[in-house]
């Protein structure tokens, strides 16, 4: 972005400086040199400009839609850890993998986000940060799934051992699986900080209407599962 916006920085200066001689001067080799310069500033505005707005069109829709599917998949996470609690179903080591492992997707593309998308420096190193503290917020999640893990391997060695079945429900595991969501939750909630900070009034109108439709999912599961 750094590089599209310079040109079109130093494209419009060149135009501005360089038009008040074609009205200043009728002809010579000074007004010949400016009209050059200025018609070429002008071609070069005009091809960049497209450039530009396309990426930063393409930039907006990569940070939106990481962030929300980020979002919605530790969402899914929750809403199968309440279920697997509410039946006190059986589980599986690793159950929460992909659901992990797409935030974990969707955080890259938001870590690779461009450096210098903004004008303002002070900006780009706020959004330095933000994306350091969702990724820090991402990595206890991760703790709390590798924990789960740990004791999910301990308790199903020691059933063996007691030659018991191997089979680990989800009172057995209670604490974990309620460590997992809550780094869920505040990973969510970290999200929605970054979102108010960096999204425009345009794009949290489509965030909060994207998070409704994510609450009414939600619903729709419960609902579905008592009837």
């Amino acid at each position: 972005m750094k590089t599209h916006r310079n040109i079109l920085i130093i494209s419009f200066i060149i135009g501005v400086i360089t038009l008040p001689f074609l009205f200043l001067l009728n002809n010579g080799k000074t007004y010949e040199i400016m009209l050059a310069l200025f018609t070429s500033s002008f071609i070069s505005f005009l091809l960049e400009l497209p450039n530009y707005f396309s990426l930063k069109k393409e930039n907006d829709y990569k940070l939106y839609s990481s962030l929300f599917w980020a979002k919605a998949q530790a969402s899914i996470l929750i809403n199968n850890i309440e279920n697997i609690k509410s039946n006190n179903s059986s589980l599986f080591d690793k159950f929460y993998f992909q659901n992990v492992n797409d935030m974990s997707l969707n955080l890259n593309i938001v870590r690779s986000f461009d450096e210098d998308y903004y004008f303002s420096k002070s900006k780009n190193e706020k959004i330095f940060l933000l994306k350091n503290g969702l990724y820090n917020a991402w990595q206890n999640i991760n703790f709390a799934a590798l924990h789960f893990s740990a004791t999910f391997s301990k308790l199903r060695t020691k059933k063996v051992k007691d030659r018991q079945a191997d089979i680990i429900s989800a009172i057995e595991i209670e604490n974990e699986l309620d460590l997992i969501v809550e780094a869920c939750k505040s990973f969510m909630k970290t999200i929605d900080k970054i979102t108010l900070i960096i999204f425009t009034k345009k794009q949290l109108e489509k965030w909060n209407i994207d998070n409704i439709a994510l609450e009414n999912n939600k619903i729709n599961t419960k609902v579905n599962k008592i009837s």
